[in-house]
């Protein structure tokens, strides 16, 4: 029975955000991290709400073939990732510039890029990213770049204990871009709600099973699934 108005905070309209006000407390509720913040001052909920929803991660990529590369060009649509470092020992800073400029499949990239040698860094839209050039995942610097996740696109460390080689540089999560023998594998859109925060090191499983996964979990749970064949066209890699 009391009377309550709802309103939106002036944030970025990607970023969920809403703020109750009842006479004269504001409740700030984030849908994305489940923060729920009281307090009777509509300042600190406006300071808070601009503090949440512009926080970014800091990731690394260590392989940068092609998911490596699609990986840093789907950063690019998030705000709230921010690629910090790279490392590739097989590649050099001026290819992976042309590399990522362009791409027969996906077109250019739409931003500005460009490496500077000396500095060992590639450049998108002026902001630097640092980049290594180690074999072993345990020399990688991560810490040292402020990476606390990392993106395990190499297709070579995809066991617990070789991806797990990360957090020696500093990581604190690693996601393998592949399936993997032993790190618990998630798929968005079918059992990424399995996830827990105390896992350190998970598999995005493979990209047949992202492609065939979601549409096969629809199939199942609505109509019944008994059996199925299915053909790849893939790209060519270094083992195929």
């Amino acid at each position: 029975e009391r009377k309550e108005f709802w309103t939106l905070i002036p944030l970025p309209k990607d970023r969920p955000h809403i703020v109750i006000l009842v006479l004269g407390h504001a409740w700030l509720i984030s849908p994305l991290k489940g923060y729920r913040i009281h307090s009777n001052s509509h300042n600190f909920c406006h300071l808070f709400a601009y503090t949440l929803f512009t926080m970014s991660i800091n990731i690394g990529i260590n392989g940068f073939g092609r998911i490596g590369r699609l990986v840093m060009r789907a950063a690019k649509n998030n705000p709230n990732i921010n690629v910090v470092a790279v490392n590739d020992p097989f590649i050099s800073v001026d290819y992976m510039e042309y590399m990522y400029k362009y791409d027969t499949v996906h077109g250019r990239c739409g931003q500005e890029v460009s490496h500077d040698k000396d500095a060992g860094t590639i450049s998108i839209d002026g902001k630097p990213i640092q980049v290594y050039g180690e074999m072993d995942p345990s020399n990688i610097k991560w810490g040292d770049a402020g990476a606390d996740y990392v993106i395990e696109s190499t297709g070579v460390f995809t066991s617990i204990d070789k991806a797990g080689a990360h957090h020696n540089g500093g990581a604190k999560k690693v996601v393998i871009s592949a399936p993997s023998g032993d790190a618990p594998m998630f798929v968005m859109g079918v059992n990424h709600e399995e996830y827990d925060a105390s896992m350190d090191v998970v598999s995005n499983a493979s990209c047949t099973t992202n492609c065939l996964a979601p549409l096969a979990k629809v199939i199942n749970d609505e109509f019944g699934l008994k059996e199925g064949l299915m053909t790849t066209v893939h790209a060519v890699t270094a083992t195929q």
